[in-house]
């Protein structure tokens, strides 16, 4: 992505911000994530507040200490992950 495509990140597409999250970034707050294939990803500390992860793979992600407030988890595959942390952590899920 170029400089100037990073900057206007309300336009990125899915697979923009699925690239941005796996190369280990951790600003993802608001992101689309609709579907996105997140197997395995690192996204420890990271905000992902308000994020849209709806049916987006997840399976054995490391989300440990992410912010996950307001984040969209409706119909994500959520494999590996620890469920009642995820519960503490995200409102109406």
């Amino acid at each position: 992505m170029s400089e100037e495509h990073e900057e206007n990140r309300s336009n990125w597409s899915v697979d923009d911000w699925t690239k941005y999250a796996k190369a280990g970034n951790r600003d993802l707050a608001g992101a689309n994530l609709v579907g996105a294939d997140l197997r395995g990803a690192d996204l420890r500390g990271a905000d992902l507040e308000g994020t849209f992860l709806r049916g987006a793979r997840l399976v054995d992600a490391k989300l440990d200490g992410a912010d996950l407030g307001g984040a969209d988890l409706r119909g994500a595959d959520l494999t590996g992950l620890n469920i009642d942390d995820l519960r503490k952590r995200v409102a109406g899920f």
